[in-house]
């Protein structure tokens, strides 16, 4: 069973919270613009798929990123957010869709 987001928050340290709770409304904010926009309007390749940002860094392109170096870990993160750390450690992040 699903556990609760509220409840997931709580589990999570206060300077982070704020910054996954910003990040979640700076994506759902992006979503819902881009869903109102007509379809044609939508580049079909978009060319900023691949481009890489380090742990640190300002996400440069909201969208799902991935972890360079292979692992399976994928994250939605939102244009201006810092990219995070993977397990604790510093990665480089791959962006394999643009939102």
């Amino acid at each position: 069973m699903p556990v609760p987001l509220d409840d997931l928050l709580q589990e999570i340290a206060p300077e982070r919270r704020a910054d996954i709770e910003r990040n979640a409304a700076a994506l759902v904010a992006d979503f819902r613009r881009r869903q109102s926009e007509p379809a044609a309007s939508l580049p079909p390749n978009d060319p900023a798929v691949g481009v890489k940002a380090a742990t640190g860094q300002r996400c440069p392109q909201s969208g799902v990123w991935r972890v360079e170096n292979g692992a399976c870990a994928t994250l939605p993160i939102a244009i201006g957010t810092t990219m995070p750390p993977h397990e604790k450690r510093a990665v480089t992040w791959i962006l394999i869709q643009a939102a």
